[in-house]
């Protein structure tokens, strides 16, 4: 049974009474935060980190709190679209949310009116954590300063960013300005130094591989892990640099040649990564460079070649997991629902405990309408990792479309406390509000839904037909979700 949803019109007096209700309801809708959960471990990782399914690892109390401020910053962009100065902190909540892309597009919407400070830190903080280019980033930064030389956050950050490029002179008198400026950074500051960040480990592991290279540079290994140490921290030109420097010395070195595919990888230029891989298992086959070869074939929009390189993954590591669910999930993406369902078998055969393989198996149940078996499988997954918010969600979806309304609620609501920035699920839930006649909540999560995903169409839809008087322009779905309307039978 799917959801049946009907058309109501509300006055004037009650729309604006939504909107003067929004953050009340927000706060009663969404329940107390847990953890959020965890890759599994596996023993094949692909490049670009493909398989995780995860909330954003912002603390989930704090995750609802910037939503709300979102959907505030929104109804203020609808009244003064060229407020720069919203626009600019609605980027940074979408920054600090982990929706990358989102903020990227505010920035550069405030850049292209004015040369903003502020704007240029964001889009450096973007740069570094979202496209690991530590390069942009020290450049936005330098705009950054030019604008506005007392800019103690800017400083500060330009500081790390060298001080992980290895400028550490520039560094120091970075985070020294920066802490003349804005002492209560000395905080952050003195932590670092007490607790060793990533990037200072790092930072003396490189000093180690440079004193092993100054020693003797014709040292291919200690070339190979400086460049996984620099290609980690973002820094892929140098990283490249001393990968082609080994191959030099030595053009037949099988990892070397692994290494410069998967720093291209990491790099993002598929089109270079593709056949310095394909040099590579030609050299030295694996089921490593094989599932990169497939992550690189599924970005440069060639499934059939994708999947078929998944196949190699498995038949060379026929119990990787890892290799199991990406071969599932690239059958599941083609259609072919039988081997997804075969794949994702022998996965939860091999490992009972995998939340995540549920969850898929369940969305491929709930495709083919064996509701049953679906809510089972969400039901397993759940029971495994209780902080997996799409197990919830799907099972959530699966409920309402048997008319377990008020179980598929709970579900919804466990869901958006695990991850209060999941716009679709918030429009799942403003659909199930509608057919339960609660159209204040409904047009909360729809709003809620297009604060932080404006151009979702689902929302959208919902939105048009809840507000029929209002001018809301239709846009075409984000490529690579599902469209799912009550009638369909795609999980979401």
């Amino acid at each position: 049974m799917h959801f049946e949803f009907t058309t109501k019109t509300l006055s004037l007096r009650a729309t604006l009474l939504v909107l003067l209700c929004v953050t009340v309801i927000l706060s009663a809708c969404v329940s107390e935060p847990s953890e959020t959960p965890r890759k599994p471990a596996g023993s094949v990782t692909a490049a670009d980190g493909r398989t995780p399914r995860t909330a954003t690892t912002t603390h989930l109390r704090d995750s609802k709190s910037l939503v709300e401020e979102i959907v505030a910053m929104t109804r203020l962009l609808k009244k003064s679209p060229r407020a720069t100065k919203a626009r600019t902190r609605r980027a940074t909540l979408y920054r600090q949310l982990g929706l990358y892309d989102r903020a990227e597009n505010d920035i550069e919407f405030v850049l292209s009116k004015s040369k903003n400070a502020e704007a240029y830190y964001q889009l450096a903080l973007v740069k570094r954590h979202a496209n690991h280019d530590l390069k942009a980033a020290i450049a936005c930064l330098d705009k950054a300063i030019v604008i506005e030389p007392h800019h103690a956050e800017a400083l500060f950050e330009r500081g790390q960013l060298k001080k992980i490029v290895g400028d550490s002179a520039e560094a120091f008198k970075d985070r020294k300005k920066a802490l003349s400026l804005k002492p209560s950074l000395a905080e952050d500051f003195a932590q670092e130094l007490d607790n060793p960040s990533v990037d200072a480990n790092s930072e003396a592991i490189l000093q180690a591989l440079d004193n092993r290279i100054q020693k003797n540079n014709r040292d291919t290994a200690a070339l190979e892990e400086r460049a996984l140490a620099l290609a980690k921290l973002g820094d892929f030109e140098q990283a490249l640099h001393d990968v082609e420097t080994g191959l030099k010395l030595n053009p037949n070195n099988e990892d070397l040649m692994y290494v410069q595919g998967w720093v291209l990888l990491r790099a993002k230029d598929y089109h270079a990564a593709l056949p310095v891989l394909l040099r590579a298992f030609e050299s030295k086959p694996s089921a490593a460079i094989a599932l990169d070869i497939s992550v690189a074939y599924e970005f440069l929009k060639r499934n059939e070649d994708a999947l078929t390189w998944l196949n190699k993954a498995v038949k060379l590591a026929p119990k990787n997991v890892e290799c199991l669910e990406a071969l599932a999930i690239a059958h599941q993406k083609l259609g072919h629902y039988d081997e997804s369902l075969k794949c994702f078998d022998k996965t939860i055969k091999i490992k009972p405990d995998f939340a995540r393989a549920f969850c898929e198996r369940g969305r491929i149940y709930s495709d083919r309408m064996e509701t049953s078996l679906a809510i089972a499988d969400f039901g397993h997954a759940v029971a495994i990792n209780p902080e997996l918010a799409s197990a919830w969600s799907g099972r959530g979806y699966a409920r309402a479309r048997i008319g377990q309304f008020a179980l598929a609620l709970s579900d919804f609501d466990k869901a958006l406390e695990l991850d209060p920035k999941d716009h679709h699920t918030h429009t799942l839930r403003g659909m199930l509000y509608r057919k339960l006649n609660e159209m204040q909540l409904a047009a909360t999560d729809f709003e809620t839904a297009l604060a932080l995903c404006p151009n979702y169409e689902l929302a959208l839809q919902n939105t048009k037909e809840l507000f029929p008087n209002e001018n809301r322009s239709q846009t075409t779905p984000i490529k690579g979700f599902r469209e799912i309307t009550p009638e369909s039978k795609s999980l979401p």
